[in-house]
């Protein structure tokens, strides 16, 4: 095997030229290796990224939260008692019943039956 192998003057070792030959077992080895390595390193780097960004916050000291006082009632707005702002919601109640009651379909105006069933001979 030194027979193959010279020394050149910086002592690197240059080879006869003949190729190295790997079998396809071994290509396709290497291929699913470099690719879970690759895969393994995407997934340590996405657990690493993420969890720095998704550290806990420092503990804020406990503080009793605010008291609410119920709210009060407010009175009736004076339009509400407004003779003339009854009068318009009863006359707006009377016209939605009057539109539910309307028949809204225009028989006369419906498209016409066609008859699709066309027979080429």
């Amino acid at each position: 095997m030194t027979e193959d192998l010279n020394i050149a003057d910086g002592g690197e070792i240059a080879s006869s030229g003949e190729k190295i030959e790997f079998s396809k077992p071994l290509i396709i080895i290497l291929l699913i290796a470099l690719v879970f390595v690759f895969a393994l390193g995407i997934s340590l780097g996405i657990v690493y990224f993420t969890a720095k960004k998704t550290s806990p916050a420092p503990s804020l000291p406990q503080t009793n939260p605010p008291v609410f006082e119920p709210v009060k009632p407010k009175e009736k707005s004076k339009l509400a008692t407004d003779s003339a702002v009854l009068k318009i919601a009863d006359d707006l109640s009377a016209f939605q019943q009057e539109l539910n009651r309307l028949d809204l379909l225009e028989p006369q105006l419906a498209p016409p039956s066609i008859d699709l069933n066309i027979k080429i001979e």
